[in-house]
């Protein structure tokens, strides 16, 4: 997946190949995830609920680990939690306002940065997510065809481009192969 390395790229043309340009994308996501977390802890009722929420975050050890490290997982945790938090407002407007539809929509677009920051995972967690939340709640209407179907065309529009300049490369069999190894084995029977 190339969200992070195209991210360490613009940070080597800007600060020049170093460690520290090497890891700024993730500090760049983690800062982004705690004002993601501030902004959505803020729509609730209570003036502390944001800073307790940031504070909650920051002082968790995996979390400021991974702001330091120049790996995926930040970006994924960014993309993810935008997916899911986006999605949480737009589901609370009324279904068939414009509101709704533009939060849908910037749900869908994040969940597809979030495949391109760790593959099929940044799609099939959000997704698993919802369908829990859906099962779980007694309010209909939380998954619609529609929805869906906005949903795919946002993680499409995202990842098509990137999708087709790599079946160039490698071809279907290609990208085919590399899902199955990397979106099945490594879930199922783990790294060798």
């Amino acid at each position: 997946p190339p969200l992070i390395y195209w991210a360490q790229a613009a940070a080597f043309l800007v600060l020049g190949e170093s460690e520290a340009a090497a890891r700024l994308p993730s500090l760049l996501a983690a800062l982004a995830l705690l004002g993601l977390v501030a902004w959505w802890a803020g729509l609730r009722p209570g003036r502390a609920a944001p800073a307790g929420a940031v504070a909650a975050l920051v002082t968790t050890p995996l979390f400021f680990a991974c702001a330091r490290l120049a790996i995926t997982d930040m970006t994924l945790a960014l993309c993810i939690s935008a997916t899911l938090l986006i999605w949480h407002e737009a589901v609370a407007r009324a279904a068939a306002s414009a509101a709704r539809r533009r939060l849908s929509m910037a749900a869908a677009l994040s969940c597809g940065l979030a495949v391109l920051a760790k593959g099929p995972v940044g799609a099939v967690l959000p997704a698993l997510v919802i369908a829990a939340t859906a099962a779980a709640s007694r309010k209909g209407g939380l998954i619609t065809r529609r929805g869906t179907v906005l949903a795919l065309a946002g993680i499409i529009l995202v990842t098509g481009p990137w999708l087709a300049g790599l079946a160039g490369r490698i071809g279907l069999d290609g990208i085919m192969d590399l899902l199955h190894r990397e979106g099945i084995e490594r879930v199922v029977w783990g790294l060798d």
